[in-house]
């Protein structure tokens, strides 16, 4: 890349000012370096690399696998998306980020409670997707209620207070369907449902 600094005055730059414009060059291209090298090192993961669990990626990748074996030995699965309700943020320079600390503390409430057979994926900042190996949405379902009393329960210290939390749940049989993809898009109605009637709900579509 190129810096390019530029004046119509003659001698509008000292040899101080370029040499402080040289340094500072030098940090930015170096903060650019890194951050294309997350960046880079993040699309050949499997995992999230805050909550380490599976990335949406991997999950997908997954559940095509598990979408073959579950109707070719005609079991029972099902797919549950979690999505953290909206909350007031405030940003602080003293703090840990609300969300960093609310999501982190959510993904181990998960995989403490999710079956030894599920797998766990984070989709997005405060989405996670849980596939549950012979399970029926009616289970998963009383897992939702169950684990959303526990979400609100949290009561994490953030910005120097105490805040409570709550989750809305989408719910979907891999059952007669013809796709994971197709699986994926009812669950994400169904949690869109849960948001829609005011959040904190769980969603079954079947």
């Amino acid at each position: 890349g190129l810096l390019c600094f530029e004046s119509l005055k003659k001698d509008a730059y000292s040899n101080d000012d370029i040499k402080f414009l040289k340094s500072i060059s030098s940090i930015l291209s170096y903060i650019m370096y890194s951050y294309t090298s997350q960046t880079v090192l993040r699309s050949y993961s499997a995992y999230d690399m805050d909550t380490r669990v599976l990335n949406l990626k991997m999950f997908k990748t997954l559940m095509e696998i598990e979408f073959q074996k579950v109707h070719l030995l005609q079991l029972t699965a099902s797919v549950a998306l979690l999505r953290i309700d909206d909350f007031p943020q405030q940003e602080t320079l003293f703090e840990e980020s609300p969300v960093s600390k609310l999501v982190t503390t959510v993904a181990t409430l998960l995989k403490e409670e999710i079956p030894a057979t599920s797998y766990l994926a984070r989709v997005d900042e405060m989405t996670f997707a849980i596939y549950f190996y012979n399970m029926s949405p009616q289970d998963v379902f009383i897992w939702g209620e169950k684990i959303r009393v526990k979400i609100v329960r949290l009561n994490l210290q953030m910005i120097s207070k105490q805040t409570t939390f709550t989750a809305s749940i989408g719910i979907a049989s891999l059952g007669r369907r013809s796709s994971f993809d197709e699986v994926y898009a009812d669950v994400e109605l169904a949690l869109q449902k849960a948001l829609q009637s005011g959040g904190n709900k769980t969603t079954n579509i079947n």
